[in-house]
């Protein structure tokens, strides 16, 4: 008689396979949650750069050109360097523009700050 590995089946938190799916979803909601914020602060940061709207609507619309421009390119991309690799890579492109998008001085600098992280969003 086989012996019983229902317990083997079951999904334990300390598996490893785990982690990559973790990772990804994320990685993901932090590019949905990125999105989500920066149209509700607008307001705040508009007031805070002295901005007008025009300015406050390129804020968000950098972010969603450089995602536009580098998704199309992500699969060639990750055939290239490795789909893990480059995940990693973006991830960290994203996590630096996050970090000077908070050290951001005026609204041209934020701007230009969201266009690097658009760049990592693309891929995640």
């Amino acid at each position: 008689m086989p012996a019983n590995n229902s317990a083997s089946l079951k999904p334990s938190w300390s598996d490893p396979r785990w982690l990559p799916l973790v990772v990804t979803t994320v990685g993901s909601f932090m590019s949905i949650l990125d999105t989500t914020i920066v149209n509700i602060a607008l307001p705040s940061v508009l007031k805070d750069f002295h901005a007008n709207l025009e300015l406050g609507q390129l804020v968000v619309t950098s972010y969603l050109m450089a995602l536009a421009v580098v998704i199309p390119l992500s699969g060639f991309l990750g055939e290239r360097v490795g789909m893990k690799r480059l995940y990693m890579i973006t991830l960290a492109f994203f996590t630096f523009g996050s970090l000077l998008c908070g050290f951001a001085w005026d609204v041209n600098s934020l701007v230009a700050f969201r266009v690097i992280q658009g760049i990592g969003g693309g891929m995640l």
